[in-house]
């Protein structure tokens, strides 16, 4: 239901992509090096991965790092 244009996802069949169009019943999603576009119903999306929430974890984990050397 909170699915927006940008939002990075993981269907349920494994594959990752970057969602392009958000319609009623249906999502486009962009994947692999050739940028490749995808038509596929919204239930078939398992999770979403926002690109500013993996960034923000990978710094905190930097930091934690960096602290205990």
């Amino acid at each position: 239901d909170n699915l927006r244009v940008g939002d990075e996802v993981i269907t349920i069949g494994g594959i990752y992509g970057k969602v392009l169009k958000v319609k009623e019943e249906m999502v486009t999603i962009e994947v692999g090096a050739a940028k490749t576009k995808l038509d596929m119903t919204r239930w078939a999306v398992g999770s979403v991965i926002n690109k500013s929430d993996s960034r923000n974890n990978k710094s905190e984990e930097t930091k934690i790092d960096e602290e205990n050397e």
